[in-house]
């Protein structure tokens, strides 16, 4: 039952792997849709690396669990690289480094005045 079980949660996450590499790479330029799968693979390899250290089996529940995880952490990344593709629009030519902390500021602290931090 387990290795059923442990099976078809690989394949579950295989194809949504697949289905997210498709969404990125429509949605963003290659450099964020690149950024914002290494950052989905990372919070996979931490979770899965957690849960394989403490040692528990691998249950229809904790799939659910991981793939809850990577919903969230997925809605995140949308989220920023979102709101850094409309803070960028048409500034290609500046350099200025508030540009790119801008919208990780927004997206973080809803409910301030939206003003940048100096």
């Amino acid at each position: 039952m387990g290795s059923q079980i442990t099976s078809k949660a690989l394949e579950a996450l295989i194809i949504f792997l697949i289905v997210i590499v498709i969404y990125l790479s429509i949605a963003f330029e290659w450099r964020m849709a690149v950024a914002a799968f290494i950052a989905l693979i990372h919070d996979i390899v931490i979770t899965i690396g957690v849960y394989a250290l403490t040692g528990f089996t691998v249950s229809p529940t904790s799939v659910i669990g991981l793939l809850t995880i990577l919903g969230y952490s997925l809605y995140d990344t949308v989220v920023v690289f979102d709101k850094v593709r409309e803070n960028t629009a048409g500034l290609l030519t500046t350099r200025n480094p508030a540009t790119a902390t801008r919208p990780t500021w927004h997206s973080t602290r809803p409910w301030s005045d939206r003003s940048t931090p100096r």
